[in-house]
Parts: structure tokens; sequence; C-alpha cells
């Protein structure tokens, strides 16, 4: 049996939604995969990305397919809740229409939206605003080249 390698899907999405210009024009460089990084916490509230792994995924079930079906989670921050709204609203346009591409050696076939917007505010830091979603991503299961 082959050695698979699986890719690190998260990253790439970060790389695509920092290639995308809405994002670009919300965070500037401020997306992040997996959480914030420590030096950021004595800026924020600022208007941030992070796109982390989370539990599910739609399921392809038994296909003998190389693809994986992951969750996605983004986290957007902003001053304010309307802040955070916009920079969700630009991750989800860059989410919603991403099509088949390969960035680094990740196959990402496409995203969809699982769970919608959820705004809220950091029990800890109450204020850092922020919006929820949930996204079923859809990549190849090995790496690329």
């Amino acid at each position: 049996m082959a050695t698979i390698t699986v890719p690190d899907v998260p990253a790439a999405i970060r790389a695509h939604l920092l290639a995308d210009a809405g994002v670009a024009a919300q965070v500037g460089t401020r997306v992040y995969s997996q959480e914030l990084p420590r030096d950021l916490a004595d800026d924020m509230p600022v208007k941030a990305v992070v796109a982390r792994s989370s539990s599910g995924g739609f399921g392809p079930g038994r296909l003998s397919l190389p693809v994986q079906s992951l969750r996605i989670d983004t986290t957007c921050y902003g001053a304010s809740t309307v802040d955070a709204y916009a920079v969700h609203a630009a991750v989800h346009k860059a989410l919603k229409y991403l099509s088949r591409r390969t960035i680094g050696a990740v196959l990402l076939h496409w995203a969809t939206v699982d769970i919608a917007a959820l705004h809220g505010r950091d029990p800890d830091v109450p204020e850092w605003a922020f919006v929820f979603a949930s996204w079923n991503v859809l990549a190849a299961e090995v790496a690329v080249t």
C-alpha cells in the first residue's frame, strides 16, 4: 500500500484567503492558520482571520476517490461586530467562490458553508468582537506535485 501524505488544508485555505483582494482589503496580512499568534494579542482588537481545522465534514463515505472532506472553521475578528462582519463578508465570498486550484501541495476542490455567521464577543476578552462560520472543504487526500 502506498504511503499517504496528508496535505495541510488549513494552511492552503490561509494562502487562498491571503491571495484574495477582498480579504486583503479588510485585514492586510492578518490571516492565520489554527490560532492567533500571541504577539497579536497586544494589538487586539484588530481585523484578523483565523482558519482552523475542526471535527466533521460531510463524509464522502467509503468512496475510493483520493479526497477528504474537512471542516474548516473561520473566526473573523474586529474592533466591533460591524468590523468583524465586514471581515466575514470578504472571507465568505472568497471561500464560496473557491474553485478547483492547487496551492502548494494541496489540491482544493471547493468549500461550502456549513454553519453560517454567528457573532459574539470573546468571553475572556469582551473587547474582541468576532464572527464564526464553519465550512466543508473538499481537498485531495494526498499531496500533489
